[in-house]
């Protein structure tokens, strides 16, 4: 296996020359994990973003597929914005163009603990609740296809969004694990209520009404948590001055843009939604002591 890297390290160099800045080995043949199918996991990180050049080979039946990972996706795996951050904690480099390209690579896994500790949680918390919010179109495609009785695009969708659904779950835990193996998914603290049943259910489902209703409850089971979580930690003890003070601008414009309209019969945009939304939620902050957000609806306020 050492021949082959060094074959697609080479093969890569000599293509792309100082335009590499890294070559890393990761996967299950880099931890001693492999199985019969297993690949060889190995990518290169390229100076610029725009440099997508891969190499694609069979080696004794093993496929190598090396691609190029940019520093942005690395970062992104370092603030938990990518599921794949595992990559980050258990790597080779076995080439680096230099040592300051090396260490900017190794300094990543200081960006992930720095998530881990507690004074982050509420901003973990956060990070989860975004990454949930990124199942809507999925789940609208989802209704859909369910409605149209198409079952390959069914099960497609809800792949997504149970992937999605486990990534956000791993940001919820403040952990870094890998998301493609159940039984670290399952090991986490905080799970939804019923979790493996209903990932089960995800999992197993072919009709596409009835996966329709499992990725339903998935979703709302995994909201339920997040609701839980949000109370617990997106905590305050602000008072009205307090909280109306940084409140005023934003409540002053929304009165102002409702008297215009009003003043010019403009029915589009004559609305109490936005002032009322913006003083409610300013309001909850204070008696309910919980800085609610865009992730929440009105009613919970």
């Amino acid at each position: 296996m050492d021949r082959a890297v060094a074959m697609v390290q080479q093969s890569i160099l000599g293509k792309l020359g100082e335009e590499v800045d890294l070559v890393v080995r990761y996967g299950s043949s880099h931890t001693q994990a492999t199985h019969p199918y297993s690949d060889l996991d190995i990518s290169y990180v390229p100076v610029h973003e725009s440099t997508w050049d891969s190499i694609t080979v069979m080696v004794n039946e093993v496929m190598i597929d090396c691609y190029p990972i940019h520093w942005s996706r690395l970062e992104a795996m370092a603030e938990f914005d990518d599921p794949s951050a595992t990559v980050l904690l258990r790597n080779q480099i076995v080439y680096q163009a230099n040592e300051e390209a090396a260490q900017r690579f190794r300094s990543l896994p200081e960006r992930m603990a720095a998530l881990q500790r507690n004074e982050a949680r509420p901003e973990m918390l956060g990070k989860a609740m975004l990454i949930f919010r990124k199942t809507g179109y999925q789940y609208y495609l989802l209704r859909k296809q369910a409605e149209a009785g198409h079952r390959l695009s069914c099960l497609h969708h809800a792949r997504n969004i149970l992937s999605t659904v486990v990534h956000c779950v791993m940001v919820c835990n403040q952990a870094c694990i890998d998301t493609r193996k159940r039984d670290q998914v399952l090991s986490l603290r905080l799970l939804p209520a019923g979790f493996g049943e209903t990932l089960a259910d995800v999992v197993n489902q072919t009709d596409p009404h009835a996966l329709l209703m499992a990725v339903e409850h998935l979703l709302a089971t995994t909201r339920s948590l997040l609701l839980s979580e949000q109370t617990a930690t997106h905590r305050s003890r602000a008072g009205f001055p307090e909280v109306l003070d940084s409140a005023y601008p934003e409540l002053k414009g929304d009165l102002q843009h409702l008297m215009l309209a009003c003043e010019r019969g403009d029915m589009y945009n004559s609305t109490l939604t936005s002032l009322l939304h913006e003083l409610m939620i300013h309001m909850a902050q204070v008696v309910a002591g919980v800085e609610y957000s865009e992730f929440n609806t009105v009613s919970e306020y």
